[in-house]
């Protein structure tokens, strides 16, 4: 209905809540993307890359922050003072997770640990999270993302994206490598869908660019019997460089 006395939004938002921008758009009965966080729904912008995600890990967001009275340091741990949200050069939403390397200060990371009030991937999903770097090439790994990560001893999957040698790989909890040196020809200044499909025998990375266009595809077999773990983030670098991580979800 077009005056608005059916409208659903979600039990926690009104019309401005949402994410119409328009009046019109409300008006008119424009379908609005959701997506589950915690246990509420959120407006979700139109999907670009390979496909909404359904489930919030982070988007660095008001709601998930400011709307629960939350900082960083309340979900993650480690080396937090280094990274910020920030509400420009955002992929879509209002807030941005950013790491600024000066290219000599050690290479620095966080986690949130399971149980740290994020929704975490676990064997069986298919999860992304969007990457952005201000340089193309630089000697160290940026924007690097693990899950399954164990509390107790620190292990994790770990999705290395090596920009110094223009390629990527995947390694086990045990450390062995799942995936092993993709050439890849990272682009700077460009959003990319970085897509991860956490199968119990395999491991497969696809990436998109902004539209939807897939740039590579690759798998690889593991042994590991992890099945669950938290979630983290990692920069390292030999030069200066910006690194923005983005709506990480589950498909």
């Amino acid at each position: 209905m077009t005056d608005g006395s059916s409208r659903f939004t979600s039990d926690r938002r009104t019309r401005m809540g949402a994410s119409w921008t328009e009046q019109a758009d409300w008006e008119a009965g424009t379908t609005e993307n959701v997506g589950l966080l915690a246990d509420r729904l959120v407006g979700r912008p139109p999907s670009e890359g390979s496909g909404t995600q359904t489930r919030v890990v982070d988007d660095f967001d008001e709601v998930l922050y400011e709307g629960e009275g939350k900082a960083l340091s309340d979900y993650y741990s480690n080396d937090v003072s280094q990274f910020t949200r920030r509400s420009g050069g955002v992929h879509e939403g209002g807030y941005v997770l950013e790491g600024s390397h000066n290219g000599g200060q050690s290479n620095f990371w966080m986690v949130s640990y399971e149980g740290d009030g994020l929704d975490y991937p676990q064997e069986g999903d298919t999860f992304s999270y969007w990457n952005w770097v201000d340089k193309a090439s630089i000697g160290g790994n940026a924007g690097n993302i693990f899950w399954g990560y164990d509390e107790n001893d620190g292990t994790r999957f770990n999705l290395r994206l090596n920009r110094g040698n223009s390629d990527f790989y995947v390694y086990a909890p045990d450390g062995t490598v799942i995936i092993d040196r993709v050439s890849y020809s990272y682009p700077a200044n460009a959003w990319e869908e970085w897509e991860i499909q956490w199968l119990p025998n395999e491991i497969v990375v696809t990436v998109y660019d902004r539209d939807g266009n897939e740039q590579t595809s690759v798998s690889g077999s593991h042994n590991s019997s992890r099945t669950s773990g938290g979630v983290g983030y990692y920069v390292g670098a030999n030069r200066p460089i910006v690194v923005r991580i983005d709506n990480v979800g589950i498909k």
